[in-house]
């Protein structure tokens, strides 16, 4: 993503997610801010959407991210999952969530769980995490936590599905863990995650984006128009991975 920021030439930056949507109020929102803005970002809270559904508690109604920023005054740190932007400067809030689809359907969650689960256990391991006791109570915490705590029952069958799903990741996170502390061929090769290449026009887009009166905002994703109405002039690079 670093790689992406540089090449981005406009004063704002927004970076979205191959699974995230803009609504037509969020445009809107994001035109008007950066307009005016006195900080050098601003936080996007998501409405996350699981098995044909709208999550909203197992903990994701407080989902949020840092994707709308100044170019130069924030940056990717090297983690092998969860990237978060380090943000200079303080940082504000938009109203408007960003609509966020992190899983077409069920195969697709067990085909990610293998690869997050291992990359989480590496990142366990390089901050000296041990497997034990993390590999018994992790996984009962995070259900409790998720479907009681924070409200899991009341999202029905999908809420369910996800708080259980969520406390079988923890598992096999630990498991991998473990599995590194055993001395596996991992651990004697070091971390052999490879970042993910930026360089292919098929893997991420800059474009130039004029949020003005007559030009709008053109969705880099699907490249279809959306007029924005009257708004001063102003220009954001998004970067969709």
């Amino acid at each position: 993503k670093n790689w992406a920021l540089e090449k981005a030439t406009l004063e704002w930056i927004l970076i979205l997610d191959a699974d995230e949507y803009l609504s037509a109020r969020l445009r809107e929102e994001i035109a008007e801010a950066i307009m005016s803005a006195r900080v050098n970002g601003f936080w996007i809270y998501r409405r996350n959407e699981f098995l044909g559904k709208t999550i909203r508690h197992c903990g994701w109604d407080r989902d949020r991210v840092l994707r709308l920023f100044r170019r130069g005054r924030g940056r990717y740190p090297e983690r092998a999952v969860h990237e978060r932007l380090d943000l200079e400067g303080e940082a504000g809030r938009l109203r408007e969530r960003l609509d966020h689809i992190p899983y077409r359907d069920l195969e697709d969650y067990m085909d990610r769980l293998k690869s997050y689960s291992r990359k989480g256990a590496l990142e366990l391991r390089r901050n000296g995490r041990r497997w034990f006791p993390g590999l018994v109570v992790r996984p009962c915490a995070r259900f409790l936590r998720m479907y009681l705590l924070q409200l899991g029952f009341l999202d029905g069958r999908a809420g369910l599905m996800l708080c259980y799903l969520a406390a079988v990741s923890v598992f096999f996170k630990y498991a991998w863990l473990k599995e590194l502390s055993r001395g596996s061929p991992e651990e004697s090769r070091g971390v052999p995650h490879r970042p993910r290449s930026y360089s292919s026009a098929a893997t991420i887009r800059i474009t130039r984006e004029t949020l003005s009166s007559g030009k709008g905002w053109r969705n880099s994703a699907s490249g279809c128009g959306h007029a924005v109405p009257t708004v001063p002039a102003g220009r954001c690079s998004v970067i969709r991975f």
